[in-house]
């Protein structure tokens, strides 16, 4: 909320004869519509410098003649009248400035007050605004945890899919290791065949069985070790993707967070413009009881 609309005192002088001119009454709620808003306590203390800068305004008098005889019974009746109106005069003077100072000091009060809550006003302003700011960094923080969580989610999936293509090798692993294994086991059976079928050749067979059988233990042992390879880059891939569903995790905390920060600053914000609501309705119900006792007056 920004600060009141400041008006100098010749500008108030200047509304004042206006509304003077226009033939309306001149009163602190007057000037405040006439010069669009303001600070009352600045408006006041212009309209109270404006009533003592007014000059005065002379009434015009007609001497009128009177015989002497009337002149003196007048004077003696006068002077008695004059005497007992001057102790009346004197009495009401005295209760008057009395009634008049205890309403100075209740409008000099009433005037610290509304000063206090335009002030009081004005700082609540500040915090409002300290608030929207706060209120648009977390809104901004909120986007940019939100473009980081869309950022993990697909890298998550980029896993995924390498798990994926993992998994498919693996088991392409797995029916070549099996075929060759079968391919191994019949080799191995038509050579045990051939060697107890053909006992002459026992000796040769036997060694050239043993080094194809070596051969083959050596593939499989290749193969197997392929296979443990491949194993350990798909435990490495579910190691990453727990790793990433991690990240994803703490960044949705993290914009929950912010979801809910805003929300706190956002029902702080509406229970401080309720306090200037309230405010507000206390300065005009007071500006009404002053323009009251200003008619008493």
């Amino acid at each position: 909320m920004g600060r009141k609309a400041f008006f100098t005192e010749n500008q108030i002088f200047e509304a004042a004869d206006t509304l003077v001119a226009q033939g309306k009454e001149v009163t602190a709620s007057a000037l405040l519509n006439a010069l669009g808003g303001g600070s009352l306590t600045t408006v006041y203390k212009g309209f109270n410098a404006w009533k003592e800068a007014r000059p005065a305004t002379a009434r015009a008098t007609v001497p009128v003649e009177m015989p002497e005889p009337v002149q003196i019974a007048f004077l003696t009746a006068w002077k008695s009248a004059a005497a007992e109106a001057a102790r009346e005069v004197a009495a009401a003077r005295e209760k008057a400035g009395e009634e008049v100072k205890a309403a100075n000091r209740q409008f000099q009060e009433a005037l610290e007050q509304i000063e206090r809550i335009e002030t009081e006003s004005e700082a609540d302003g500040v915090k409002i605004a300290e608030l929207e700011n706060r209120l648009e960094q977390l809104e901004s923080e909120l986007q940019n945890a939100g473009k980081e969580n869309a950022a993990k989610t697909a890298t998550v999936d980029q896993l995924r899919q390498q798990v994926k293509s993992q998994e498919v090798e693996l088991g392409r692993l797995h029916k070549d290791i099996e075929a060759d294994k079968n391919r191994h086991q019949e080799d191995i059976t038509r050579l045990v065949d051939k060697h107890t079928a053909a006992q002459d050749k026992a000796e040769a067979a036997h060694s050239k069985a043993n080094e194809e059988i070596e051969r083959l233990r050596g593939q499989l042992a290749e193969d197997q070790k392929q296979l443990q390879q491949s194993e350990r880059k798909r435990l490495e891939a579910e190691s990453k993707i727990e790793t990433a569903q991690n990240q994803a995790k703490a960044a949705e905390d993290k914009q929950a967070q912010a979801v809910k920060e805003r929300e706190q600053s956002v029902k702080e914000s509406s229970e401080l413009q309720g306090q200037i609501n309230a405010l507000k309705e206390q300065n005009t119900e007071l500006l009404s009881r002053l323009g009251e006792r200003k008619e008493k007056r």
